[in-house]
């Protein structure tokens, strides 16, 4: 069972255990999906972190370095509406330009990765609220 589920695997290289194909394996499902979305305004604080998680779920990074991004400022509750409005825009453009099987694959691929990005990032803000209360 295991090698016939290896060999699916080989069999299909441009295709991501998690469903997601990526522009850096070569799917054209993220390129299109991806392209001429609006770039974030770079005078929000945001804005850097929004667009990290966008360029990783676009190339298909595994744990970006998120915390690099936070600048001061940031506001986790706007940069959570921002992050939803990314997500509901990309499950949009694959349900409206994707066959229903692949996009049902995008969506399910993305919203597991956009899940253990944002948990991860809210275990680094709760560390770094702790650091910053026992400083005070």
């Amino acid at each position: 069972m295991h090698a016939r589920a290896g060999a699916e695997v080989r069999a299909f290289p441009q295709r991501r255990a998690d469903g997601l194909s990526t522009v850096a394996d070569g799917g054209a499902c993220a390129r299109q999906l991806f392209e001429d979305l609006p770039a974030p305004s770079t005078a929000d604080p945001e804005a850097a972190l929004l667009e990290a998680l966008r360029r990783a779920w676009e190339t298909g990074e595994r744990m970006p370095r998120l915390a690099r991004h936070i600048r001061p400022g940031f506001d986790p509750a706007r940069f959570s509406d921002r992050a939803q409005a990314l997500l509901d825009t990309l499950q949009a453009r694959a349900r409206a330009r994707l066959p229903a099987a692949e996009a049902l694959a995008f969506c399910s691929g993305l919203l597991e990765r956009a899940l253990a990005d944002l948990s991860r990032l809210a275990l680094l803000l709760h560390r770094a609220e702790r650091r910053a209360r026992r400083r005070a």
